[in-house]
């Protein structure tokens, strides 16, 4: 009662509680009441002020045009991505309805391009600006992580984090057991959190390992925390995706399998796919070998076909495989579940890599069994590690960095491109056109130059491309620059037409400079010596002027009002020039109205009594007409 009385003296009138016992308990724990109910109301009445993101985010499924986001709430509420190009706006947004797990598809991207996201509730950010790249169309190149086996090594597994952050690269794979216990949910939690700087910036692909896996035989906490490729397969524990020109294939070696005592191949030993991953699995490397844009295949799974470490021989059910991989042509079989580096090609000529030093502690390698298993080890090394690989066109590089980030091995796959860049192209100029060689799709090309853009031709401000005189810039509807020549005159005469090659579909015909532009003309049907008869090229006295003129040698003679002359050996007649504003009269060009060599007209004479006839006969007409 003391400490309801100090309260009373403070907050209420002490001679109003010595009339009322008790009265300023009671208002203390009205008050409290109300308080406590306006919280619970405030609380209640805005879930989304309250959520905050316990997992993530974090990015799956890229595509050239569209990219994932993922995270979960520790509270039911509705979320949202407001995202842009990056160093822009966040100038568009996709909404997520009330949940706890969240997934959220941003689409219309361009292939290959830079943007910015972050995650809201109930209109307040609930993350900081992150940014991501799409994945490129086939034939560009990019670049991969690879990262497996974490863990419970938390001090090893965030000191690798740390390194690959300052790495650039598009995406990462992880060859699996993500965590020690898959049914503990908490480890998860640790897993996100280590992996935080990664997976907001970089889409995951992570694949199913021993330790993922549930004592029931399912996955459910990895299945609940990732969505990776569903469409694929119809399940998270399988799946497949292309990115650029590579095809990766992701085997269950744990979910998605028979029992040991169904798989008589193995000796009843170990488990094996079942049939619906077997029959999956065929099919998806099939389709992948027969996709023109893919050249590269990469299969993943946790548990290798071989093992180094001493008791160990690799998974007999992938070693069956490996058949059917070089039958696919499969470049690469990545794994993890051995605690240490290693790379070697398999008794049938497939690559191999191991790669499981993210974290838990390391196996010793120094036990191959190469002598039960045939296969060659090019490289093996017990170190905490990741893998970045760079794809560009038909070759693949990868590079293994030790915790220190110093680099530990580095191999190819496949063969060099003709260019990787466009210094890798220079030479003489390709083409007519004004530009540059360029490296593109790793082959080279020579690139006209864009133009200069306007709005006007007083934009076009380049020196002149042509070197044709008096020409002059345009800018054309396609607000290009265009610079233009002027029209220069094919002919200025028919002797200027002369050289031109005859057309052989009319033999005989020949050119004259009309417009300035030279023109084919092709002679008349019945030919140029027709004179009407069967026999005119053998009659005695026929005109050499005229439409039915004889070629004779030399002769020249008007067609309208060309001039043509005779050849040599009288075969024909060519043309020899226009006559144009002039006139053509027996063969030559005279001014019109001037006589030149015209004919005199012929005078006729009369005898004295013809004379005096036609005087009779005219004297005598008006009287005719009278009469």
């Amino acid at each position: 009662m003391e400490y309801g009385t100090t309260v009373l003296h403070r907050g209420v009138n002490p001679r109003a509680a010595e009339n009322r016992p008790g009265g300023g308990v009671m208002l203390r724990e009205m008050g409290r009441g109300m308080l406590l109910a306006a919280a619970l109301a405030l609380l209640f009445a805005s879930p989304a002020w309250a959520a905050e993101i316990a997992r993530g985010p974090f990015l799956q499924q890229p595509s050239p045009t569209g990219m994932m986001v993922a995270w979960r709430f520790d509270a039911e509420a509705a979320g949202e991505v407001r995202y842009g190009s990056l160093g822009g706006a966040l100038d568009k947004s996709a909404a997520s309805p009330s949940a706890v797990n969240h997934r959220v598809q941003l689409t219309g991207l361009a292939p290959g391009g830079d943007y910015q996201y972050q995650v809201y509730s109930g209109g307040e950010a609930k993350s900081e600006v992150f940014s991501f790249r799409t994945a490129p169309n086939p034939g560009e190149g990019f670049r991969f992580a690879i990262l497996g086996d974490t863990r419970s090594g938390h001090v090893q597994h965030q000191t690798l984090v740390d390194l690959m952050a300052r790495e650039e690269f598009d995406f990462y794979l992880n060859s699996g057991d993500l965590v020690s216990d898959g049914e503990t949910s908490d480890l998860w939690d640790v897993f996100f959190e280590i992996e935080a700087a990664l997976l907001r910036q970089h889409a995951f692909f992570p694949t199913i390992g021993n330790h993922d896996e549930e004592e029931d035989g399912t996955a459910g906490n990895y299945v609940a925390s990732f969505e990776v490729s569903p469409a694929s397969s119809g399940v998270e524990e399988y799946y497949s995706f292309d990115y650029g020109n590579v095809h990766f294939t992701v085997v269950d070696g744990f979910v998605h399998v028979n029992s040991n005592w169904l798989c008589p191949d193995l000796l009843f030993l170990e488990e094996c796919l079942n049939g619906e991953q077997q029959a999956w699995l065929e099919a998806d490397l099939a389709a992948a070998q027969a996709n023109a844009a893919i050249d590269h295949i990469i299969v993943m799974t946790h548990m290798g076909p071989y093992s180094s470490k001493e008791g160990r021989n690799g998974w007999g059910a992938m070693r069956n495989l490996m058949p059917l991989f070089q039958q696919y042509g499969v470049d690469l079989v990545l794994s993890g579940h051995d605690h240490y580096y290693e790379r070697g090609v398999s008794g049938n000529g497939i690559r191999y890599m191991v790669s499981g030093g993210g974290g838990a502690g390391l196996y010793d390698c120094n036990s191959p069994n190469t002598w039960l298993y045939p296969h060659s080890v090019d490289f093996s090394r017990m170190v905490y590690h990741y893998v970045l690989v760079e794809v560009a066109g038909s070759l693949m590089t990868f590079i293994a960095k030790d915790i220190d980030g110093n680099e530990i091995d580095s191999f190819e796959i496949g063969t060099p491109p003709a260019c990787t860049e466009d210094a890798d192209c220079a030479g003489p100029p390709g083409g007519s056109c004004e530009g540059s060689w360029k490296c593109n799709h790793f082959e080279c090309a020579w690139v006209c130059d864009p133009g200069q853009s306007c709005e006007s031709a007083e934009d076009c401000t380049r020196p002149p491309p042509d070197p044709c005189e008096d020409g002059h810039w345009e800018c054309p509807p396609q607000r290009i620059c265009q610079w233009v020549c002027p029209s220069q005159p094919e002919c200025q005469t028919d002797e200027d037409c002369r050289d031109k090659p005859a057309y052989d579909d009319c033999p005989g015909g020949y050119y004259i400079c009309e417009d300035k532009i030279c023109d084919w003309m092709c002679p008349s049907p019945d030919g140029d010596n027709a004179d009407g008869d069967e026999d005119a090229a053998s009659d005695g006295d026929v005109p050499i002027d005229g439409d039915d003129a004889v070629c004779v040698a030399g002769a020249r003679r008007c067609e309208g009002n060309v001039v043509v002359r005779c050849l040599d050996d009288g075969s024909g007649w060519v043309r020899v020039e226009s006559c144009g504003a002039l006139e053509c009269r027996d063969g030559a060009c005279v001014t019109a109205g001037e006589d030149g060599d015209r004919p005199t007209p012929t005078i006729f004479t009369f005898s004295p009594s013809i004379i005096s006839a036609i005087i009779a006969v005219t004297s005598a007409w008006p009287m005719s007409i009278a009469a």
